[in-house]
């Protein structure tokens, strides 16, 4: 998504949020490797969404712990292997 600044990344949730709203996360990465940061709601997914599609919201992270995790994911993903399973990416 190209409007995207310092990536994000989507939240399967039930909760409700609306666009723009900010929440805090704790993203636990391979391991025990953790980045709490804030985000913002740029995305919503509603429940009964068209090809059974799961509910919830991609948000847009902040600041530099949003950097500083957008690193990891990449240096994460480099030379991996292409999943054959389904995922929430973008």
């Amino acid at each position: 998504m190209p409007f995207l600044r310092n990536a994000g990344l989507f939240v399967p949730t039930h909760n409700e949020y609306g666009m723009g709203d900010e929440v805090f996360l704790v993203v636990k990465l391979l391991g025990e490797e953790q980045y709490a940061l804030a985000a913002t709601v740029v995305w919503m997914t509603p429940a009964g969404a068209q090809s059974s599609r799961t509910k919830g919201v991609g948000v847009q992270f902040k600041g530099q712990d949003g950097v500083k995790l957008k690193d990891r994911i990449e240096e994460l993903i480099v030379g991996a292997n292409q999943q054959s399973a389904a995922t929430h990416t973008l």
